[in-house]
């Protein structure tokens, strides 16, 4: 069964969607509020997206939907940091493959000596995908798991703040800039 997911907004949460998940026999869950793990991520690529298309957009702003797949092919092959590759490679298991990497060898002869075969280069290549393919996945969920860990850590300090103490300017700076990343951070000062 496939699953729905979205926030709290009145634009899900109706009786239109929940006759429509009814009849695709579709689960609907809802986000907890105050959850960033559940949709977080979406909004954020949503941010990234129309932050993006602000940019190239024209003055009129009416050609934004004509520029979303060149905006969605940047963003895919750009290294995101908690990964620390890209989206395409977690995909495909390969780099993609860009317009500079496209040029043509300078001869036939090159191409024979690169590999003899076409027999040896696929069984080469297929084995160097899965190899790929194994360290890229350890590799992905080690770096998610640290970003989870990093992003827990600044979420604990802000729903306890009193059970820690940030006793030097170093710590509280290091706070601050974790905060920061993944949180509007408003200081008062008496």
């Amino acid at each position: 069964m496939d699953t729905l997911i979205s926030d709290q907004g009145r634009e899900f949460v109706n009786s239109v969607i929940d006759g429509l998940t009814d009849r695709l026999q579709t689960d609907h869950r809802i986000a907890s509020a105050y959850h960033p793990q559940t949709n977080g991520q979406r909004e954020r690529d949503n941010r990234t997206l129309k932050e993006a298309l602000a940019k190239i957009v024209n003055e009129e702003c009416d050609d934004w939907d004509m520029r979303i797949p060149g905006v969605l092919f940047a963003y895919h092959t750009s290294v995101h940091a908690s990964t620390k590759v890209t989206p395409f490679e977690v995909m495909y298991g390969r780099k993609a493959k860009l317009p500079l990497d496209l040029k043509q060898p300078a001869d036939a002869d090159q191409t024979e000596e690169v590999a003899s075969s076409k027999e040896e280069a696929t069984t080469e290549t297929l084995r160097a995908m899965d190899d790929f393919r194994k360290t890229l996945s350890s590799n992905v969920a080690e770096n998610i798991q640290t970003a989870q860990h990093k992003n827990g850590d600044a979420m604990e300090w802000l729903k306890y703040p009193s059970s820690f103490s940030l006793q030097t300017s170093t710590e509280y700076a290091l706070y601050i800039e974790n905060v920061h990343d993944h949180f509007s951070v408003v200081l008062g000062v008496e």
